[in-house]
């Protein structure tokens, strides 16, 4: 399943006319290096799936290259695929509040 955490990496790395490394990804999303990695397989199998592919430069970064397909096809699919949101700590904490005001007696957190 495409997060949309991934389709940001995956929109960086379009537009991105360079290589780019996996740090500067992840400050301009607020992640760790560590998080992008996690999701890069993820986001490689997608992209060659999907008619192009990463090269990979050891100290370099990423650079996204167009093969069968062009930067605005992948766009396009990209714009078409469905994404789970994936929410940071503070925003779930958010929700669940909300959720708990919902109530109107009290509330077991198994409940939610």
């Amino acid at each position: 399943m495409m997060t949309s955490r991934m389709k940001k990496i995956i929109r960086i790395l379009l537009y991105s006319d360079d290589y780019i490394r996996i740090a500067d990804i992840a400050s301009e999303i607020s992640v760790s290096t560590r998080t992008v990695l996690r999701e890069l397989d993820d986001i490689s199998k997608w992209i060659t799936n999907n008619g192009a592919s990463l090269a990979k430069k050891k100290g370099r970064g990423l650079l996204f290259v167009e093969k069968e397909k062009s930067k605005e096809e992948i766009e396009e699919l990209l714009n078409e695929t469905i994404s789970e949101t994936v929410y940071t700590p503070k925003n779930r904490s958010i929700i669940l509040r909300a959720k708990l005001l919902q109530f109107e007696s009290p509330t077991k957190l198994f409940s939610l």
